[in-house]
């Protein structure tokens, strides 16, 4: 009798561990680690940007989506803020941002060199202002090499995929390369889909480019003594007027002066709104 006490008790301890030890396997399966740095991974794209240094590159290992937090003094309007010179492989997976300026990008102190590649980024929720890759100044050069910047979802004002922003004196190198997509809501006002606040270096090679207007030059601010050159090569750009107005923006819209613009086989579709 006491031996079967025994052997009972033996068993009911080792149930108990297989338990506890499944229990356990199944709450380490729960976080699932999004990003990578050589080969350290990351729960989170922050934590893995925060985490890699000038010349790394930060690998995607997974579809994810991004909410709004405060990062960089910056308010809460951003999902993921990159302020060293990187490459950021997204290793063909999409970025689904509910933040509604999805990655920030921004050189402190020294100027920021930044490869986006085989990546999807796409706005959620629908604001206005959507944008999928902002830079803040301190750009040295920007490559989107086979990116997707998509807000046609949003349909209110100023959408604009790729906004070349902050304050910035002088050129920044923008490249936007092999199958880049960008493309807004093509069928309503105030969706641009790159604009540029800044003197910019722009080359558009082998990509599509969609918006109400696709590239939109504002007025430099006062003191900026450079100019913005577009080179634009073997690619298509798609602009559609607003039902019921002229479509007075079309392809490509510059409001400064300083401003040149050059385009080779290339297609330019300019539409009425019907």
């Amino acid at each position: 009798m006491r031996t079967t006490k025994k052997i009972t008790s033996i068993v009911l301890a080792v149930l108990m561990v297989v338990s506890m030890m499944s229990v356990m396997a199944v709450t380490a399966s729960a976080t699932t680690n999004v990003a990578k740095v050589g080969g350290t991974e990351y729960e989170t794209l922050q934590a893995a940007f925060d985490n890699a240094t000038a010349g790394d590159t930060v690998e995607l290992l997974t579809d994810i989506t991004l909410e709004p937090q405060t990062i960089s003094g910056e308010s809460a309007k951003y999902g993921a803020y990159i302020t060293k010179s990187i490459t950021f492989d997204g290793k063909g997976h999409t970025i689904s941002s509910n933040a509604p300026r999805a990655i920030g990008v921004k050189g402190s102190g020294s100027k920021v060199n930044v490869t986006f590649k085989d990546v999807t980024v796409k706005i959620n929720n629908n604001p206005s202002n959507a944008i999928c890759i902002c830079t803040r100044g301190g750009i040295g050069e920007l490559t989107l090499d086979n990116v997707t910047l998509d807000t046609q979802g949003c349909n209110k004002a100023y959408n604009q995929p790729l906004t070349i922003g902050g304050t910035q004196y002088d050129q920044a190198k923008v490249t936007v390369k092999n199958g880049s997509v960008i493309q807004t809501n093509n069928e309503a006002s105030k969706y641009y889909a790159i604009i540029l606040w800044n003197p910019v270096d722009l080359t558009i090679q082998s990509s599509t480019i969609k918006g109400w207007a696709c590239v939109y030059q504002k007025p430099f601010e006062a003191g900026t003594t450079d100019t913005t050159e577009v080179k634009i090569d073997n690619s298509t750009l798609i602009s559609k007027g607003l039902a019921g107005s002229t479509n007075h923006f079309a392809a490509i819209m510059t409001e400064e002066e300083g401003f040149s613009c050059e385009v080779t086989n290339s297609n330019i579709n300019v539409t009425a709104a019907e």
